[in-house]
């Protein structure tokens, strides 16, 4: 029975060996090989494979395979790609959406052995590839087509195709059979174009943008545009304004699709909590002026947020931006804040408040507290009691003495304050006097 199973496993390996290949080499790019070189493979069994316990074997060394995709399984029938640098080989292929693999290694212009070996290192798929047959620095690959290695055409994640296909006519005039090299009819190229990563603030509104181009950088009209904002919400259009709930970072896809044309590309949005301050709200020589502070370590976009200075609303103009860690002055002034406001703030009455575009609330600002108030936690402010004595201490009476009520910017320097509890102080002591002047009086009218 032992030796049945053996002889069983090994007709098993020749009936598969095939099963798993490598079916398409990019080692000589146009231009810089540098992290630009990446692997083909292909399932051809009936299960799903993960390869990030197997080895790709280069110039003697078995490089390690990390998933950088998503997905790190290959389907039955499906490609996957081993790249040296994934994410130059994603800038080189933006249409490529299948499973991506990373790894380390360098492949010879001039051709070497490369083995595909599995979990248990044993080779499963090996070529030893030449420059001879074509791939070499034209942006051609060598490419497994019809059982043998051919110059094909850069096609990771598909069925490979030659550059140049052989085509059977059949003239009318002659009857005879003419072979004409023809070019193989490729998909029309388009490209997604869209940053690699975005800022964005949990509650506010951030625009998506995407532009669809060829290969020549003209612009293609007429596609539908899917967003897929990576926290289950999604838009339609080319242009699309979208606020995330919480902070995270999060996977936006994009597809664009029209006759002919599909494609898929990808950015990160990373979206953190508002860190934003008013520092101070007050009238200068040149106007009003609101300092904002951004507490974060990244820039922050407030365009079209809102200001709302003693119950009147200005729009903060887009493309306005907070540099990060840092104070930006506001200045009413170019903001066209109203004469009354600034009046009512001159007088000592001034509340800001700033709104996210959709009006909701950010934080609120009382400049008679300098403090920064959260909506739900805010109290009405008590205004202190000032004790003033009389001037005329000598025929003052209790009832004299008067109670007044006054903000607490009243006083507005320490030195204000230091001179009135003096000047309390001084009066104390004569009140201590007077007391002890009748004291004498009444003791000699009874002696």
């Amino acid at each position: 029975m032992k030796k049945l199973a053996i002889v069983l496993f090994f007709i098993s390996l020749i009936n598969n060996a095939k099963a798993i290949s490598i079916s398409e080499i990019m080692y000589d790019p146009a231009g810089s090989d540098t992290g630009r070189e990446w692997v083909e493979i292909f399932n051809d069994t009936s299960g799903d494979i993960d390869f990030t316990s197997w080895k790709f074997n280069e110039a003697g060394t078995n490089h390690g395979i990390t998933a950088y995709s998503v997905d790190k399984i290959i389907r039955a029938g499906s490609y996957g790609v081993i790249a040296d640098n994934p994410a130059k080989f994603l800038i080189d292929n933006p249409g490529y959406t299948g499973v991506l693999y990373d790894s380390s290694f360098s492949l010879s212009n001039s051709g070497e052995l490369i083995v595909l070996k599995d979990n248990s290192l044993i080779a499963i798929d090996s070529i030893n590839y030449s420059a001879s047959i074509g791939g070499n620095d034209d942006g051609s690959t060598l490419s497994f087509i019809n059982s043998s290695w051919t110059r094909g055409m850069a096609t990771p994640g598909v069925v490979n195709t030659e550059e140049l296909i052989a085509t059977s006519t059949v003239s009318t005039t002659t009857s005879s059979l003419v072979i004409s090299p023809v070019l193989s009819v490729a998909l029309p190229d388009i490209f997604l174009l869209i940053p690699e990563k975005i800022n964005a603030i949990a509650g506010a509104d951030k625009v998506f943008s995407v532009k669809a181009v060829n290969s020549t950088r003209k612009e293609i009209d007429g596609l539908e545009y899917v967003w897929s904002f990576g926290d289950g919400g999604t838009k339609t259009g080319k242009n699309v304004s979208y606020h995330y709930s919480y902070p995270g970072v999060y996977n936006v896809v994009v597809e664009a699709s029209g006759i002919g044309y599909f494609e898929r590309n990808r950015l990160k949005a990373i979206v953190t909590a508002p860190q934003i301050s008013i520092i101070e709200s007050n009238v200068g020589v040149a106007g009003l002026y609101i300092d904002l502070k951004n507490n974060s370590q990244t820039e922050v976009d407030i365009s079209d947020w809102i200001l709302d200075i003693n119950s009147e609303f200005y729009t903060i103009p887009k493309n306005t931006i907070l540099s990060a860690n840092s104070i930006t002055k506001i200045s009413g002034n170019s903001l066209g804040v109203s004469t009354s406001t600034i009046n009512s703030i001159q007088n000592g009455f001034i509340n800001t408040k700033l709104f996210y575009p959709d009006h909701s609330f950010v934080l609120n600002f009382n400049a008679t507290t300098s403090v920064v108030i959260p909506e739900d936690k805010k109290e009405t402010q008590k205004a202190t009691t000032t004790i003033i004595r009389p001037i005329t201490a000598v025929s003052a009476t209790k009832n004299d003495y008067t109670k007044i009520s006054v903000k607490p910017k009243q006083l507005e320097t320490k030195s204000e304050i230091a001179t009135t509890t003096q000047i309390t102080k001084e009066y104390e002591k004569k009140d201590r006097k007077i007391v002890v002047w009748i004291k004498d009086v009444f003791n000699s009218w009874f002696k």
